[in-house]
C-alpha cells in the first residue's frame, strides 16, 4: 500500500495461510489515510484431496456366478469440492471366459489432483450354448423291447 501524502494505517493487510481445503475464503486488506479508505479482497480456493473413483458392473450374475451376455462396467467418481474433469464412459465386456476383467480407471480433479486407479472388476462370461449330441441309437431305428442300444 501506498499513499505520498500520509501515512496509510493497514487492517487485515498481513500474510495469511490457507492450510486446509476451503470452497473458498475471501481475505480483505484495506488502509485508511488523511485522503480516505481504499481496500483489496482476494478470495481464495483450495482443494489437495484427491477425487475417487470405484467400478461395478450394472448387472448380476446367474446362481453359478456367471453371466450368459456382456457385462457392463459403470464407474462412479466424486470429488467434495472442486469437482472432477469428467468421468470415464461404462465399459462393456464381451470376451468369453472365467476371468474377464474391467480396465483401472484414474481421474483427475478441477484442482489437478489425481485419484488412485479403480478397482478391477472380473467376472466370467459363457455366451455359447451348450450342444447336445445322442451317440449309439438312430434316429426313427426300431429296437427290442429289453435291449439297450448302446
Amino acid at each position: 500500500m501506498v499513499d505520498n501524502e500520509s501515512t496509510p494505517s493497514p487492517s487485515g493487510c498481513e500474510t495469511q495461510n490457507v492450510t486446509s481445503d476451503t470452497a473458498g475464503v475471501t481475505f480483505t486488506c484495506s488502509a485508511t489515510s488523511a485522503g480516505g479508505t481504499a481496500s483489496e479482497s482476494v478470495t481464495v480456493k483450495r482443494d489437495a484431496t484427491a477425487p475417487t473413483i470405484s467400478a461395478v458392473a450394472t448387472s448380476a450374475p446367474n446362481a453359478n456366478g456367471w453371466y450368459n451376455s456382456n457385462v457392463t462396467v459403470q464407474f462412479t467418481c466424486n470429488d467434495n469440492l472442486s469437482g472432477v474433469i469428467s468421468c470415464p464412459t461404462d465399459e462393456i465386456l464381451s470376451s468369453e471366459g472365467a476371468a474377464v476383467s474391467s480396465t483401472a480407471q484414474t481421474i483427475t480433479d478441477q484442482a489437478g489432483n489425481s485419484s488412485a486407479a479403480s478397482n478391477v472388476v472380473t467376472v466370467k462370461i459363457d455366451e455359447t450354448a451348450p450342444v447336445v449330441t445322442v451317440t449309439g441309437v438312430s434316429n426313427g431305428a426300431s429296437y427290442t423291447v429289453g435291449s439297450v442300444p448302446a
